[in-house]
Order: structure tokens, then C-alpha cells, then sequence
């Protein structure tokens, strides 16, 4: 009886369809689905924020689609009240849309 299973072509033609489907169904989900989920191909470049005013940063941040937090406040005499003094993600950096931005502000 064993035998006869393990020597019928129906059931390793079976086993091949399924590795074949199988194979296929990984294909669409990694170059179709996974792509348009993750907005592969979309990007903004974020602009360099230091040394403009919190203001300033926020309509630049804005206009490119982007959100923004100040994370911290530090003081240093060189620079204005609410002038930014560092950012995460650095400039020049690529991010995907609506991506939140956290700034460091002069206190």
C-alpha cells in the first residue's frame, strides 16, 4: 500500500503544482504587494532645518509633506529663541512621505 503511494505520479505531480504555486504566489507577494504596501519607488529628501526658526522649519517641513516634534530644547546664546539647532533625520536624507521629523530647538 506504502508503496503504491510513493510510486504514483499523481501525488508527486501534486507536490510539484503546489511548490509551483507556491513559488509563484511568493513571487507576486514580494514584487507586487510588498512594493505598493511599503511605497518602495516614494521618497522626499529632507532639507537642512538647522539654523531657521521653528516657523520657518515648520512651513518647510509642511510643504514637503512631512510632520515634525521638537524632541528638545537646548540653550545656546549664538542663536535666536525657537531657532533649530540640530535635526533627525540628518538633511539630505531619504525618507518616506509623511515621515515625522524631530527637531532640537534653542531654548
Amino acid at each position: 500500500m506504502i508503496r503504491s503511494i510513493l510510486t504514483n505520479k499523481y501525488i508527486y505531480l501534486l507536490g510539484l503544482g503546489l511548490v509551483f504555486i507556491g513559488a509563484i504566489g511568493l513571487l507576486v507577494f514580494d514584487k507586487v504587494l510588498m512594493p505598493r504596501y511599503t511605497m518602495y519607488n516614494e521618497g522626499v529628501t529632507v532639507p537642512d532645518l538647522t539654523r531657521l526658526s521653528l516657523e520657518e522649519a515648520s512651513e518647510t517641513i509642511a510643504a514637503l509633506g512631512l510632520r515634525f516634534e521638537v524632541s528638545d530644547r537646548r540653550s545656546n546664546a549664538a542663536f535666536p529663541t525657537d531657532y533649530v539647532l540640530d535635526q533627525a533625520p540628518s538633511a539630505n536624507t531619504i525618507v518616506k512621505p509623511n515621515r515625522k521629523i524631530y527637531l532640537t530647538v534653542n531654548a
